[in-house]
């Protein structure tokens, strides 16, 4: 099994997932700088390498926004990673795992390791 490069937390935020035109609500189960997992909703079946749409509503206006690949599903659950992200969105993203973590130096500390190249960071 591949070595995580960047720290997952548990999270539990509000997200919209736009995958296949279809927009749903899901809860975080957890969150890193490059992706986040959650509970699928019934009705919902994603599989991985579909693509999707990710907003993680903070305040009524700031956005998380980011482009995102189905890494891997089961029955019930399903593994996001990120693609890109808006660049006005990686701070707060940031923010969000650090505060998350039990070890926030760690978090800061990837930060030395830049998660997305330039052309991946785009307005989503």
């Amino acid at each position: 099994m591949p070595h995580r490069r960047r720290s997952r937390v548990e999270a539990h935020f509000r997200a919209l997932v736009t995958c296949r035109g279809q927009e749903f609500e899901v809860w975080m189960h957890n969150l890193s700088l490059t992706g986040m997992k959650f509970r699928q909703p019934d009705e919902t079946i994603l599989s991985a390498g579909d693509v999707c749409k990710v907003r993680i509503p903070l305040a009524d206006d700031v956005v998380v926004r980011a482009e995102a690949t189905v890494a891997r599903t089961d029955e019930h659950l399903a593994a996001l990673d990120f693609t890109a992200i808006d660049p006005d969105s990686y701070p707060h993203l940031l923010n969000m795992v650090r505060y998350a973590s039990e070890n926030p130096d760690a978090i800061e500390k990837e930060q030395l390791h830049i998660p997305f190249d330039e052309s991946a960071s785009k307005d989503i």
